[in-house]
């Protein structure tokens, strides 16, 4: 991602070719054999950073591709009845309260963007603590339905300069065709002193796993063809963030603690204690923080 540094071709395969073709017919539910008309004589090329070990995929769908990848092959995968449990809803908190204690100021006071929103839970949330919270989604009916459900629903274009102290972006960045310009985007829209939350697949060790890779299994998740057109590593995630004027910043293991919920009944006191632990060091998650 860095664009400075000559790489080098990790994978090749065509998309109608084994084994990226019984992948794609396996993975998405909606794909059939006549929709390799779609992707013609593409090929899945997997390029990595020299400099980074950012890994990219050179394919990029656009136009009718995309919209069919996401409204029609991966239909299913992230309907409303996703994550709708208890579990889900209580480790969203504690991400919204995390936002919280680190914009160090009143829920009133503090002002929030999820950038990727989905069906917009998390602005959700950040709201019903008393936060300022807006979402920027690229689905439609997905954006939609987050302002029936009363979030403040902006594009990234409409984003406001220096006002946001905290922006979470959850599994997004991987599927940008521009993270770079993206991220300066959201870079632009903190308040002095804001942080931005990327998380994305670990996307460490990539290339030893593509050397013998094996289609089938989760390990090649970070590079999944045309969804995932980026992983990666903290090296990646880090230069990423210094291109758009950010420093990574390791956010204090007692913020963690303090907004992790759910310790009780003792059953869980052990799993809430290792929790903040887990979160800190988790190689897919990087904080990054706007200058004062």
């Amino acid at each position: 991602m860095c664009a400075t540094a000559p790489g080098r071709t990790l994978y090749r395969c065509r998309f109608a070719d084994p084994p990226i073709r019984e992948y794609l017919l396996s993975f998405y539910p909606g794909f059939g054999e006549e929709d390799f008309a779609l992707l013609a004589d593409g090929e899945l090329v997997l390029e990595e950073c020299s400099r980074c070990s950012a890994v990219w995929q050179r394919f990029a769908p656009a136009g009718r591709l995309l919209t069919t990848l996401y409204e029609t092959w991966a239909a299913g995968d992230g309907g409303l009845d996703r994550h709708d449990d208890v579990a889900y809803h209580r480790a969203a908190g504690e991400e919204v309260l995390l936002a919280l204690e680190l914009a160090g100021r009143r829920p009133s006071e503090a002002c929030v963007l999820d950038f990727g929103m989905g069906w917009g839970r998390w602005p959700r949330l950040a709201a019903a603590f008393g936060m300022q919270a807006f979402g920027v989604e690229l689905s439609t009916a997905q954006a939609t339905y987050a302002a029936t459900q009363g979030v403040n629903v902006v594009s990234l274009d409409e984003l406001p300069r220096a006002r946001f102290h905290f922006i979470n972006s959850e599994q997004v960045f991987e599927h940008l065709v521009e993270p770079r310009e993206t991220l300066r985007r959201l870079a632009d829209s903190l308040a002095p002193g804001g942080w931005i939350k990327l998380a994305v697949p670990d996307g460490s060790g990539i290339a030893e796993k593509l050397e013998q890779p094996d289609w089938s299994s989760r390990a090649l998740n970070p590079v999944a063809p045309l969804e995932h057109l980026n992983a990666f590593g903290r090296p990646a995630l880090a230069e990423l963030g210094a291109q758009a004027g950010l420093r990574r910043v390791q956010p204090p293991l007692a913020a963690f603690y303090a907004s992790t919920i759910g310790l009780w009944p003792p059953k869980r006191i052990a799993r809430g204690l290792a929790r903040p632990l887990v979160r800190r060091v988790a190689p897919g998650a990087t904080f990054f923080r706007a200058a004062l």
